[in-house]
């Protein structure tokens, strides 16, 4: 991936996320994966920006 800026949005995304998957499988989820999960979601919310604007 591309090393962007994108880390100033802010966690809007995540509780989409925490309510798309189940709260059992939560569980099983590092903070590595949560980690990634936020920057790629972040990532693809610049460029959505991006391309509206």
């Amino acid at each position: 991936m591309r090393p962007l800026r994108a880390s100033t949005s802010s966690s809007s995304g995540l509780p989409s996320v925490k309510v798309a998957f189940s709260p059992e499988h939560s569980e099983l989820w590092s903070a590595e994966a949560l980690w990634m999960i936020r920057k790629i979601l972040s990532i693809s919310f610049f460029y959505l920006i991006l391309y509206l604007f």
